[in-house]
C-alpha cells in the first residue's frame, strides 16, 4: 500500500468527479435521446453512490490526512491511508454494480464495505483525536459524526424493506 503515492491519490479522487459528472451528463442525455444499453434508474444509483463515497468521501478523507500529517506518525498515516484505498476500491465496486443491476445483492454489498469504511474512518479518528493539533480536527470529527448519524436512515430503510412496513412508492 505505501507504493501507492498520494499525489495518485488526489488525482483518482479528481477523476472520479470527472467520472461523476460524465454519469451525470449520461443521465440528462437519456432523457432526450435513446439509449437503450444504459438503465435511467441504474445510472441514477450509480451517479448518487459514486459520488458521494467515490468522489466526496474520498476527497474528504484525502483532506483529512493532508492537514494532519505533521501530527500522525507513519503507521497512523499508513492506516488512514488504508482505508482510503479500500474506499476507492468499494466505490468502484458500487459503480459497476449498480451500473450492471440497480439494486441487487452486489451492489448491497459494495455499499454496506463503503459504509463500514465509514464506520471505520469515524472510529480512527475518534481514537486518534486528541493527539492531532489542527485546528479542522472539530469539523473533520462533525462531518464524519454526522455522515454516520445519516446511515440510521440506510438501516431504518432496509428494516422497513425487509419487513413490508412501507413499499418504495412511498418513499
Amino acid at each position: 500500500m505505501n507504493k501507492i503515492s498520494d499525489n495518485f491519490l488526489v488525482k483518482l479522487g479528481l477523476f472520479n468527479f470527472l467520472l461523476v459528472a460524465i454519469l451525470g451528463a449520461i443521465m440528462r442525455y437519456k432523457i432526450v435521446w435513446s439509449m437503450p444499453f444504459f438503465n435511467q434508474k441504474h445510472l441514477q444509483e450509480a451517479h448518487s453512490h459514486f459520488a458521494f463515497y467515490g468522489w466526496v468521501s474520498s476527497v474528504i478523507y484525502l483532506l483529512m490526512i493532508y492537514s494532519t500529517r505533521e501530527t500522525l506518525s507513519t503507521k497512523q498515516l499508513h492506516t488512514y491511508k488504508t482505508f482510503i484505498i479500500l474506499n476507492f476500491v468499494a466505490s468502484y465496486g458500487m459503480l459497476f454494480s449498480f451500473l450492471y443491476g440497480g439494486y441487487y445483492w452486489g451492489s448491497i454489498f459494495w455499499s454496506a464495505m463503503a459504509l463500514f469504511l465509514s464506520f471505520g474512518m469515524l472510529f480512527l479518528w475518534i481514537k486518534d483525536y486528541k493527539h492531532i493539533q489542527h485546528p479542522s480536527k472539530i469539523w473533520f470529527l462533525g462531518g464524519l459524526f454526522f455522515a454516520g448519524f445519516s446511515s440510521f436512515g440506510v438501516f431504518s430503510l432496509a428494516y422497513m424493506k425487509a419487513f413490508g412496513i412501507i413499499h418504495q412508492s412511498l418513499y
